[in-house]
């Protein structure tokens, strides 16, 4: 039997290696108060900034302390900025400001607003067509690395901006633009229709690293069917837009290494939609049934619920499948869909990612044709 005396000491020893673990693994209380320390002082320097740049009193919404990214870090380091959510009679806005000593230097996105306007005026001008939305994403500095990780005080500048001074905007931040139109336009004719406009987005990309996608949607109703809106951020202009096709009559694409410009053709055969990159009705894809066996490769069991559809083509490239959901769900509440194709004298076989459309109307999936395009596909149980 454990004599008390005992028990209490091993209850001193649990609670003493527990606030070690808790120390080792947590911030120190000198790194606490430096913390807050930062947080208050940041919070008196960003409402001062504010002030100071545009004379108004603004209020703390939230603040948080802005930390170095240590990968498997858990408790990154506090490097001595704090980001706040402010707010200005109806106007939320976002500030970044150090927090170790007093300044009325910072960055804010207060007139993204503005710019953004400036910029669909600007555009529209340039274009000579109504935009129906734009979209802008710039930073303070150049934006390098990848850019999938460098995503950090996107849309806050430190500068204050005059209205009507894009060009000089643009040429003193790296700038990633979306603008779309429901025209239903070719825009694969851009340099040819308006010659002043493609110069200036390819003048721009080469030189200030002004970022720029135009896309066409065939209207209105398939804008607000669009699967993503959210092309061009992160300097991702054209990533994963074949997901779109159904939607999108072309794009062109402006960065420093290229001016790409594509349209989408579609095809409908039994209901299923075909969407892919137009390369001329002579060189369309020719899409049947039955026309092919299923292989046995043991990856798929029994035999097809569906027919075996065969889209045969020479042209390498991605095609989006659309099926409408009524049609895909008659097959069972859980079915499977698979794809064959021929590859390095071997048959392949796998279930693509399936998703959805916006409206939820189809089922759709993308056959990436590296190595050329033709496959079959059929549903399964």
């Amino acid at each position: 039997m454990i004599k008390k005396r005992h028990l209490n000491l091993f209850k001193c020893l649990i609670f003493f290696l527990f606030s070690v673990f808790l120390c080792a693994c947590g911030y120190t209380r000198e790194e606490k108060l430096y913390m807050e320390n930062v947080e208050e002082l940041g919070s008196q320097n960003a409402i001062n900034y504010i002030k100071d740049k545009y004379g108004i009193s603004a209020e703390i919404e939230n603040i948080e302390i802005c930390k170095d990214r240590e990968e498997g870090n858990s408790f990154p380091p506090p490097n001595g900025y704090v980001l706040l959510s402010m707010r200005y009679r109806d106007k939320s806005f976002t500030v970044q400001i150090n927090g170790e000593n007093e300044t009325l230097e910072g960055i804010d996105d207060f007139q993204y607003e503005l710019i953004t306007a400036d910029a669909k005026k600007y555009f529209e001008s340039l274009l000579t067509y109504e935009i129906h939305d734009i979209y802008l994403e710039y930073k303070e500095n150049m934006i390098s690395g990848d850019p999938y990780q460098d995503r950090q005080n996107v849309n806050l500048i430190s500068e204050y901006y005059e209205s009507g001074d894009l060009e000089n905007f643009l040429q003193q931040h790296p700038v990633n633009i979306r603008i779309d139109d429901c025209s239903n336009q070719d825009l694969t004719k851009l340099a040819e229709i308006n010659t002043n406009a493609a110069s200036f987005f390819e003048k721009y990309a080469a030189s200030y690293q002004t970022n720029t996608i135009l896309i066409s949607y065939r209207s209105k109703e398939d804008y607000q069917k669009g699967y993503s809106h959210t092309y061009g951020r992160y300097g991702l202009l054209t990533y994963e837009i074949y997901n779109d096709g159904l939607y999108i009559r072309s794009y062109a694409a402006f960065d420093k290494d290229e001016t790409e410009t594509a349209c989408f053709a579609l095809q409908e055969y039994d209901n299923i939609m075909f969407s892919y990159l137009d390369h001329g009705s002579d060189n369309a894809p020719v899409i049947s049934d039955h026309q092919t066996q299923w292989r046995e490769t043991g990856d798929t069991k029994g035999n097809p619920l569906s027919k075996i559809y065969s889209v045969i083509t020479e042209q390498s490239g991605e095609i989006t499948v659309y099926i409408p959901a009524d049609q895909f769900e008659q097959y069972g509440k859980k079915p499977s869909l698979f794809i064959q194709h021929y590859y390095e004298n071997k048959w392949w076989q796998y279930d693509p990612n399936l998703l959805s459309t916006t409206d939820k109307n189809y089922i759709f999936f993308v056959f990436h044709g590296v190595h050329g395009s033709s496959f079959d596909f059929a549903v399964f149980s």
